[in-house]
């Protein structure tokens, strides 16, 4: 019996030191009022000693300011591959539950909220993030002539006349270049109608000062006196979530009001789960982040975005993809140089033992299935790799060619979520493992969904294979800018020059039981499609105040290499 309690006791103290949780507001001081970063940092440092598996915050407001918390960030889709201050970095950790309690944390620069590399089991859950000042600026547009347009900035952007052109600072004197340039509707709270991507080219506008914080800008700029004007960030610097190499993620009840880039972005993670993540812009702004609320590059396992609603951003909901290296150089019948033909498509995939395609990027046909044997660096560059094959080269494979993971990919389910009053697509599905979207909310300036992929400029992997679209609602999409090529609800944004091909690139997509309400009246737009089901929706022509803005007259169009296209309007 005495072994027994003895035992007993053992496991109980074993427990306790595995299963500990740690206050941050035990490492708040009255400095951290200023600057919270240090004590963030500490708290961290806590829970690794400890192997804490419980984090909590204190429920209220934390200030945290760039500067001295710089990290080398990974290659990553949607990250800056330089140093940038990370408040929460856990990388490394594992079995780690932060628990906001309603926290607000609120940023000064160029900062990432919560970096992930090789983490596992991490849950982020009950918080709110913003910014001081954003990173992109908002003005009113006063008023608008032939090569000029007025603009009054709101009191936080501190403007400046540098070499004749305007600069935006914030109180700490950091710099926010600028560079895409969007109107939008304050009343409605999204893109203005037909709005198009308007661009600095260069490293600011020509202006004068005519007024108060209003600065006439020398430069042919569509607007409207009412409108706003958001002059979005030069660069992407700061995504709120991103992962390499990570697995077992949860983000959930999190209110992401503004960062410096994407909110989710993974990079070859294994299951990730977004539920009730709200991406939107804090009362008086009209844009919330510069890029795409979730993205998933090469991931694996499960992807889960549910009961989100995202709202305001300058890119895309949902983006879904594996990635594409290019034939620099065939060495010999085994050996190859892989190289990143983008430099913002760039990720972790290529390993040993793993299976690649290799794909002709004109036609998009696979060349073949193999087994990657060594992946070495190279002596040139970053951006490249000497790849070995464990099977001899095929004389049909030539440099130019394209290879792509060819592993497990995701299960996909999309489902209860709202996307709308934001520039750019819905969700861009390149996903060739299982996919359901179902029972989500679009209303989304060009098209909702868009099963996309090339080899000739973003070099994402694509390829559907197996999709169901189903009891979703698809609200006067495409009210943006015609220029897009995607006016239709549902679209094929692949870039095939070469559409002779034996095989198709997209397959076995099903839509049914959704209702379309349009004011455009294209609502497939297909090519590359072989087996594609329409049956059993509703559509209702809105004839509201979203004009046609010259769309497709067709309701389907199909081209003619599709097949197995079964359309019961």
């Amino acid at each position: 019996m005495k072994k027994f309690f003895v035992a007993l006791l053992l496991v109980a103290v074993f427990v306790s030191c595995n299963n500990s949780t740690v206050y941050l507001s035990d490492f708040l001081t009255e400095e951290s009022s200023i600057n919270a970063m240090p004590a963030v940092h500490e708290a961290l440092k806590a829970c690794v000693e400890k192997n804490a598996d419980r984090l909590v915050l204190p429920g209220d407001t934390l200030n945290l300011l760039s500067g001295g918390f710089e990290v080398d960030m990974p290659r990553n889709y949607g990250n800056s591959q330089s140093n940038i201050d990370v408040a929460f970095n856990l990388t490394g950790i594992k079995n780690l539950k932060i628990e906001g309690n309603g926290t607000t944390l609120l940023f000064s620069g160029f900062v990432v909220p919560f970096l992930m590399l090789d983490s596992e089991d991490i849950t982020i859950s009950d918080l709110n993030i913003d910014h001081i000042h954003t990173i992109h600026s908002e003005a009113d547009i006063v008023g608008v002539g032939e090569d000029w347009i007025d603009l009054k900035f709101k009191k936080e952007y501190i403007c400046k006349i540098e070499n004749g052109l305007l600069q935006i600072y914030d109180e700490r004197g950091i710099n926010y270049p600028y560079g895409l340039l969007l109107e939008y509707d304050p009343a409605k709270q999204e893109p203005a109608i037909g709005a198009d991507d308007q661009w600095t080219d260069g490293p600011g506008l020509p202006a004068e000062e005519i007024g108060e914080n209003t600065f006439r800008i020398h430069k042919a700029i569509k607007g409207t006196p009412g409108n706003v004007l958001v002059l979005g960030a030069g660069v992407r610097r700061a995504a709120a979530f991103p992962m390499t190499n990570s697995k077992n993620i949860i983000v959930k009840n999190v209110n992401l009001y503004h960062c410096g880039g994407m909110g989710v972005t993974a990079d070859c993670c294994r299951n990730i789960y977004v539920e009730n993540f709200v991406v939107e812009p804090s009362a008086g702004r009209v844009m919330s982040i510069p890029g795409d609320p979730t993205h998933f590059s090469n991931c694996t396992g499960e992807i889960r975005v549910l009961n989100c609603r995202f709202k305001g951003q300058y890119d895309d909901d949902v983006n879904i993809h594996g990635m594409y290296m290019t034939i620099r150089e065939i060495l010999d019948e085994h050996t190859f140089i892989a190289e990143w033909p983008h430099h913002y498509v760039q990720g972790d995939f290529l390993k040993e033992n793993i299976h690649i395609e290799i794909e002709n990027g004109q036609n998009m046909q696979s060349m073949g299935r193999f087994l990657v044997e060594t992946v070495l660096p190279t002596d040139v560059d970053n951006y490249s790799n000497v790849v070995r094959l464990k099977e001899s080269i095929p004389a049909d494979i030539q440099p130019g060619m394209v290879l792509a993971a060819d592993e497990e990919y995701p299960d996909v389910l999309v489902e209860g979520c709202r996307f709308g009053g934001h520039r750019a697509r819905g969700i861009i599905m390149n996903n060739r493992g299982h996919t359901v979207i179902r029972n989500n909310w679009f209303h989304t300036d060009h098209a909702a969904i868009n099963f996309e992929g090339d080899a000739s400029y973003w070099y994402e992997q694509s390829g559907a294979r197996d999709v169901e679209i189903s009891g979703n609602t698809f609200e006067n999409c495409n009210f943006g800018h015609p220029g897009w090529n995607s006016d239709a609800c549902i679209t094929i944004g692949t870039r095939i020059p070469d559409l002779s091909g034996p095989e198709c690139y997209h397959r076995n997509i099903r839509i049914t039981g959704n209702t379309f309400k349009i004011h455009c009246p294209c609502i497939l737009n297909l090519y590359s499609v072989d087996g594609l089901v329409f049956k059993d929706n509703v559509i209702i022509e809105t004839n509201n105040e979203y004009p046609n803005r010259g769309s497709y007259p067709e309701r389907f169009r199909v081209s003619p290499e599709c097949k197995n296209i079964e359309i019961t309007d």
